[in-house]
């Protein structure tokens, strides 16, 4: 008689890498699997009249070196795969350099941020400096928003135009 392929895996039942093979009655290949087994994956044992099925330890978490199925073993392996399942149906991020994108509104950045530390147009920052005969041509409605940065002095500016997020800006320190 030769075994079946692991009603797991449905590899080579013998094959080392995945460690000892078990033996299971439909009961325990059913609650295994979620369901019952397919029947063509199974051996019939004549001696005591009932057909089994193979699993590798690594696939059905059965090992036979402890004689009992863990439950915490077969749980984390649960838990891992709907992980796995999770991360591949996740929308991936791609792109983003932070969490305020170019296109926001002032709002959305507020909600995200909070409120910035100051606030200040080109128009305002001209008039701070004094240079009156920049003022000739009509600066723009820009308006910056600072929040402190990271690393500590340096601080984070949101540069709206119309309403909307056109510039986030960081200083970058070389170190």
């Amino acid at each position: 008689m030769s075994l079946p392929p692991c009603v797991v895996c449905g590899g080579y039942a013998l094959d080392t890498r995945y460690g000892f093979t078990s033996t299971f009655d439909e009961a325990q290949a059913t609650e295994m699997l979620g369901h019952p087994p397919p029947e063509a994956l199974s051996v019939f044992d004549p001696g005591v009249r009932k057909r089994f099925w193979v699993g590798h330890e690594t696939c059905t978490g059965f090992s036979l070196r402890t004689r009992k199925r863990s439950a915490e073993e077969l749980l984390e392996r649960l838990r891992r795969y709907r992980q796995r399942e999770l991360a591949a149906s996740a929308p991936r991020r791609s792109g983003q350099r932070g969490v305020v994108q170019v296109g926001m509104s002032p709002e959305q950045v507020l909600r995200l941020l909070g409120p910035p530390h100051e606030r200040v147009t080109l128009r305002e920052y001209l008039a701070r400096m004094g240079d009156k005969g920049i003022l000739q041509f009509e600066p723009s409605d820009d308006e910056y928003w600072l929040y402190s940065g990271v690393p500590s002095g340096h601080d984070t500016e949101v540069t709206f135009r119309n309403a909307r997020v056109v510039r986030v800006q960081t200083p970058r320190t070389n170190t």
